[in-house]
């Protein structure tokens, strides 16, 4: 009666790992019993794994697909490895039993037979740490993933580890990595999860692992010590990590660069090298040619919105693009200009011109620039003049003034510029004098003074006024040519006959050919003095008594006035 319940039992297994089997099916049986010889380890308890020796990388165990445990019997379809199997390929398994705490193995070679039958295997009861339930969590991820190994540790006397760790391997290295208790409270006779946790697999490689242990008297474990198949590593995928245009004040003159950096988990572990790509945008559409990371003014105008998107490729995949903050380009503020009052020496009657000598100029080629005055006087604001010039009214000799200029172009307007101060001047009359100081009617009083014209101009007339009348005055200057006025020309006046007693004064005047009046030495002088004229004899004859004796000592001798001349008019 065992024996029929044995043999459907072995019908329904093979039944099914012909239903799930994959390539070429060919299932391999087998039946387990615990170390009296007699108990059947219950369902759920075993927990078994298969290998073809040479390709211990490829693992199937009851949770695949194919590969079963009920009732004590043991089904793999080895069709399922991934590799297929082929006749004469040696099968190792080996088998926990967690609710006993037993452990065994079997190996065996396939054959060509419908299936292939290992036969009867008996458990052992563990003496030393028995792991199972081994994994790592996710089984897919990539060099970034924090890939999660766990194992269960138990102990038929509860004693700890003294050592746990997981080894992980793939074709060019394997390292060890200690394993740590996830729940203190755990009791070891019923087991304790370990785990440890590990980031940067190398993609596209077949990954395994296989954990360590023993406990503190040396005993090794048994249980889940083989080689297990896994994690998947794929291609991490570059990313952007900062994007940004500068200048992040930018005009049309400007060449914008996108400064982006990006990382690829792949690039320590794989060596993946990653290469940036660009698109331009300006107001939303996308510069078809501007696919650099830089970007002209020949592609933008004051005012455009900007921005650029950016993605990384690693040669085998393309990375999310990233969107740098957009910037507005600015209007470009116009030069500043160079400027100067015009004349350079300035008259009374001259008229101020706020010359531009160096024009200023705008980076942006549609704004036209034009310039706002503003004119001081003695350092007050005169705000009713609003252009480059100033009216001659409105200058004095003595006053100073400067002009500011400002720049605009209608948005934005320059800082002012200065002129240099420009001082208005004159003609100046110099040292007047006469001479003598004193005199009288005989006398020829000599009027004199210096002339100079700070431009050089030509007089108009030059005169000295004695007591309110007026009179011309002539130049000293030898030459036949014009006398240089800036250097100062001498002038004189020569006059006689001025009245005795007299209160006299005298003032100097001038004007330039350009109706400039000399200031300087114009004010009223005093002088000169004219004192009392004695009369003048014209002549005297000497003569004797006509009719007396002949002269001799002690004869009289008369002397006979002919004319005489008194200047003051006296009697």
């Amino acid at each position: 009666m065992k024996r029929m319940a044995l043999l459907v039992i072995l019908g329904l297994f093979l039944l099914q790992g012909a239903v799930f089997a994959q390539g070429v099916s060919h299932n391999v049986i087998g039946q387990i019993v615990r170390s009296d010889g007699i108990t059947v380890p219950p369902d759920g308890c075993i927990q078994f794994r298969a290998s073809i020796v040479g390709r211990d990388y490829e693992v199937l165990t009851e949770a695949d697909s194919g590969c079963t445990y009920s009732g004590g019997v043991w089904v793999v379809n080895v069709g399922n490895f991934p590799s297929g199997w082929h006749e004469g390929d040696v099968m190792h398994i080996s088998f926990i039993d967690t609710c006993g705490r037993e452990v065994g193995e079997d190996i065996g070679s396939l054959t060509s037979a419908p299936y292939d039958n290992f036969g009867l295997t008996t458990l052992t009861a563990a003496v030393g740490p028995v792991l199972s339930g081994g994994d790592v969590s996710p089984d897919t991820g990539y060099a970034s993933t924090d890939f999660s190994y766990s194992v269960l540790y138990q102990h038929p006397f509860g004693a700890p580890p003294d050592y746990i760790a997981v080894v992980i391997l793939d074709p060019d290295t394997s390292f060890e990595i200690l394993m740590t208790r996830t729940d203190t409270t755990c009791s070891y006779t019923a087991g304790c999860e370990y785990s440890a946790t590990y980031t940067g697999l190398r993609k596209h490689l077949i990954h395994q692992f296989h954990f360590v242990s023993y406990d503190t008297s040396g005993n090794i474990a048994t249980g889940d010590v083989g080689y297990h198949i896994g994690p998947v590593v794929l291609n991490s995928l570059p990313v952007v990590t900062s994007l940004y245009i500068s200048p992040a004040i930018a005009y049309e003159t400007d060449v914008l660069s996108a400064d982006v950096e990006g990382y690829d988990a792949d690039s320590v572990g794989s060596g993946d090298r990653i290469t940036p790509h660009y698109q331009w945008y300006v107001n939303g559409d996308a510069v078809l040619d501007a696919t650099g990371p830089t970007l002209t003014g020949d592609y933008f105008d004051k005012h455009d919105t900007v921005t650029v998107v950016v993605y990384y490729d690693d040669g085998e995949e393309d990375g999310l693009p990233d969107t740098a903050a957009a910037i507005i380009i600015q209007n470009s503020i116009p030069t500043l200009p160079e400027v100067a009052i015009l004349p350079d020496i300035a008259l009374d009657n001259d008229d101020l011109v706020c010359d531009i000598t160096v024009e200023s100029t705008d980076d942006d080629p549609a704004d036209v620039v034009s310039y706002i005055y503003n004119w001081y006087q003695n350092g007050d604001p005169v705000e009713e003049i609003t252009g480059n010039t100033v009216d001659a009214a409105y200058t004095t000799p003595g006053d100073w003034w400067y002009c500011e200029v400002f720049a605009t172009d209608g948005e934005d307007t320059t800082a002012g510029v200065s002129t240099d101060t420009l001082w208005i001047e004159s003609p100046v009359l110099s040292d007047g004098s006469v001479d003598p100081e004193t005199g009288d009617a005989r006398t020829e009083f000599v009027y004199s003074m210096t002339y100079t014209n700070p431009k050089g101009l030509a007089l108009e007339y030059v005169r000295v006024e004695i007591n309110g009348e007026s009179y011309d005055m002539e130049s000293t200057y030898p030459g036949t040519d014009e006398p240089d006025y800036t250097a100062g020309v001498e002038f004189t006046f020569t006059i006689s006959g001025l009245a005795r007693w007299t209160d006299y004064t005298y003032r100097f005047s001038a004007v330039d050919v350009e109706g400039n009046e000399a200031t300087g030495d114009v004010g009223i002088h005093t002088g000169p003095v004219v004192e009392n004229a004695p009369p003048e004899i014209d002549s005297v004859t000497y003569d004797i008594e006509p009719d007396g004796p002949p002269p001799m000592e002690g004869s009289l001798i008369y002397a006979v006035v002919h004319g005489w001349d008194d200047p003051d008019g006296d009697p």
